[in-house]
C-alpha cells in the first residue's frame, strides 16, 4: 500500500513530490535521496522558502514546468509538475494533503506510516518529528523498528538507534522498558555489535525516565504464574490501531438518513464499502446544489479513510465541478474583472460563500455605526451610499452593478462611517466569518480581494470631498497613557485591565488607539461599554 504522499506522485504532470520538516530535513521525497546532489535540492528549496520570510503559499512558473509550495503543520510540501494539465486535480490533492497534516491525529499516523516504508536515510528525521508527540501508539511503532534493527543500512544504524532510545524515553508507557532491556542486552553480549557509548548512555536515560514517569501494568496473571512471552508483548501498531475510536458521524450530517447505512458498514469493517457509498452520497448532494452536505461528507471521508487520496480529490473534483455549473452567467459577466483577478477555483468557493439578498427602493440595508463587517457586491440595480450631518441625511454616491461598498470595515478595524440604502437592488453578502472560512482554504484571496476593492472608489475618499467637518464638538489633542475595561450591562467588570494611549477628547467623547496583536481582538470592543481611567495629573 502506498502513503498518501506516494498516491500523490502517480498523478500525470507529476515530476516530484517533497515534504520538508521546520528544519528543512527531508521526510518525504518522490525520487530517491541517492547523493549530494538530491541533498542540495532539498536544502536549496529550504533556502529560497527561508528567502520568501515562510510563506503560506506560493508557485513558481519555469519553462519547462511548475512548482506549488505549501506551508504545513511540520514543514513544508513541495510538488513539482512538468506542465499544467492536471494543474487544478493537483492543487485539490495538494490542498487536500495540507489539511491532513494539520491535523494532530492524521499527523501522526501518517508519520508512523511513512517510518514503516521509508528509506533508512528518511527515517532519522521521521522519528525526530516524531518525538515531541511520543505515546504508547508512537512506542508500538518504534519497538518494532527497534527489533528490526539488523536490517538497517550499516552508514544509518547507529544514528536510528540512538534516535529511537531517545525517542522511547518520551512516550510516557513502561511497556518501553522491556524492550529497551532487551536491546541493550542483546549488543551487551555480543561483543562485535557493541553499542556506541551515546546510545548506551541514551538507554539509560530513557529507562531512569519512564520509570521515574510510569508505573508498571497490573498483570491479568496470578501473582505465582511465571511472566512469558505473551503477557510481554508489545501491542503491534495495527492493534493500536483497531483500539483506536471510529470517527464519529459530524453533527453536520446528522439530519442526512444515508449516513446511517454509511455507520453500519463502518461497524462491520466494511470500510472500502463505505468509501464507495460516500462517494456516491457526495455526487448525488453536489448535483442538488447542497454543497454544504457534500463538504460535510468529504470531510467525512477524510477522517474514515485518510490515506484514500485518489478517493478524496475525485471527491474535491465532483463537488467543484457542480459549484462552476451552479453559477449564474449573468454573475460571471457582471465580475468579469474579478473572475480574471481569481483561480477559477477561488471565485467558485467565493462565490457560494455569499448569500443573496434583494432590497427594494428605499429600504436601508446598513446604518452608520453598525459594526457588521461585510462586504456588499451589487449585481443589479443601484445603491446610495450617504452620511449623518447635522441631524440631516446627505448623499455621497450612487453605486451600481460590478461595485462592492463596505470595504473598510472588512479590511480593517472600523465600524461604518457611512449608511447604504437601496434604490433597487439585488446584491451579495460576503461576511467576515465567511470569508474567513474562505480564505482558510485560499490564504491568497484576501489580498487579491483587497487589491480589488482597493481599484474602486474608496468610503474615505468619498468622505474628502465632502469639505465639511462632521465633528459636531471641537477636538483637543492630547498625549497620554489610559486605562480601560470593559463592563457588562450590569456595569461590571468583565474583561481584564487594558492599556492604551489617548489621541484626542471633545464633549463628545474620546479617541485613544490599543495594541492588538489580531484585527479581531481590536474588533472585540465596538459596540462594547468601556470603564476608562485617564492620569490627569501627567496629561501633555
Amino acid at each position: 500500500m502506498n502513503t498518501f504522499l506516494k498516491e500523490l506522485t502517480q498523478f500525470d504532470s507529476i515530476q516530484d513530490v517533497i515534504l520538508l520538516s521546520e528544519k528543512g530535513e527531508p521526510l518525504f521525497s518522490g525520487l530517491p535521496i541517492v547523493n549530494n546532489i538530491s541533498r542540495t535540492r532539498m536544502r536549496l528549496w529550504f533556502e529560497v522558502i527561508n528567502e520568501l520570510n515562510r510563506p503560506t503559499s506560493s508557485e513558481f512558473l519555469f519553462e519547462n514546468g511548475r512548482y506549488l509550495v505549501k506551508k504545513t503543520a511540520i514543514g513544508y510540501l513541495i510538488v513539482g509538475m512538468s506542465d499544467d494539465a492536471n494543474l487544478e486535480t493537483i492543487k485539490n490533492a495538494s490542498n487536500t494533503i495540507v489539511k491532513q497534516l494539520n491535523d494532530p491525529k492524521f499527523l501522526k499516523k501518517a508519520l508512523l506510516w511513512m517510518l514503516t516504508v521509508s528509506d533508512d536515510s528518511i527515517k532519522s528525521y521521521l522519528i525526530k518529528t516524531l518525538a515531541p508527540m511520543a505515546d504508547a501508539e508512537v512506542a508500538a511503532s518504534l519497538v518494532l523498528l527497534l527489533e528490526k534493527e539488523q536490517e538497517f543500512k550499516p552508514q544509518a544504524r547507529e544514528q536510528l538507534q540512538l534516535l529511537i532510545c531517545e525517542a522511547l524515553g518520551y512516550c510516557g508507557t513502561y511497556e518501553a522498558i522491556a524492550p529497551l532491556q532487551k536491546f541493550f542486552s542483546r549488543h551487551t553480549q555480543a561483543p562485535k555489535t557493541a553499542l556506541h557509548e551515546e546510545i548506551s548512555e541514551a538507554i539509560t536515560i530513557s529507562i531512569k525516565q519512564l520509570k521515574q514517569e510510569t508505573k508498571p501494568r497490573p498483570s491479568t496473571a496470578s501473582p505465582a504464574a511465571p511472566k512469558t512471552s505473551e503477557t510481554q508483548e508489545q501491542p503491534s501498531p495495527q492493534e493500536t490501531a483497531k483500539q483506536q475510536k471510529k470517527p464519529e458521524l459530524p453533527a453536520s450530517l446528522s439530519d442526512v438518513p444515508e449516513t446511517t447505512h454509511i455507520s453500519e458498514l463502518l461497524e462491520k469493517g466494511e470500510t472500502n464499502q463505505a468509501i464507495t457509498t460516500i462517494t456516491q452520497l457526495i455526487e448525488e448532494k453536489a448535483g442538488q446544489k447542497l454543497f454544504k452536505t457534500a463538504e460535510s461528507l468529504r470531510n467525512w471521508l477524510i477522517e474514515i479513510a485518510p490515506m484514500a487520496l485518489t478517493d478524496i480529490v475525485q471527491a474535491a473534483e465532483v463537488i467543484e465541478k457542480a459549484k462552476r455549473a451552479a453559477i449564474d452567467t449573468y454573475h460571471l459577466d457582471i465580475w468579469r474583472d474579478l473572475v480574471t483577478l481569481l483561480s477559477a477555483e477561488e471565485f467558485s468557493t467565493l462565490y457560494h460563500a455569499m448569500e443573496l439578498y434583494s432590497y427594494p427602493n428605499g429600504e436601508m440595508i446598513v446604518e452608520q455605526g453598525s459594526t457588521r463587517a461585510m462586504l456588499l457586491f451589487i449585481n443589479s440595480g443601484k445603491i446610495q451610499t450617504q452620511i449623518s450631518y447635522n441631524k440631516e441625511v446627505l448623499p455621497l454616491s450612487i453605486k451600481t452593478a460590478g461595485e462592492i461598498a463596505g470595504a473598510e470595515t472588512m479590511f480593517s478595524a472600523s465600524v461604518w462611517t457611512i449608511s447604504i440604502k437601496s434604490l433597487g437592488t439585488e446584491l451579495f453578502i460576503l461576511s467576515r466569518q465567511a470569508l474567513n472560512e474562505v480564505v482558510a482554504e485560499h490564504p491568497s484571496l484576501n489580498a487579491k480581494l483587497l487589491h480589488f476593492c482597493s481599484q474602486l472608489q474608496s468610503t474615505s475618499s468619498q468622505l474628502k470631498k465632502f469639505r465639511k467637518d462632521r465633528r459636531r464638538h471641537e477636538r483637543k489633542k492630547i498625549t497620554n497613557r489610559i486605562s480601560f475595561v470593559v463592563l457588562s450591562s450590569e456595569d461590571k467588570a468583565i474583561s481584564p485591565n487594558a492599556k492604551g494611549y489617548l489621541i484626542d477628547i471633545s464633549l463628545g467623547g474620546i479617541a485613544f488607539s490599543i495594541h492588538a496583536s489580531q484585527k479581531k481582538n481590536a474588533m472585540w470592543f465596538f459596540g462594547k461599554k468601556l470603564h476608562i481611567n485617564i492620569d490627569t495629573a501627567s496629561v501633555k
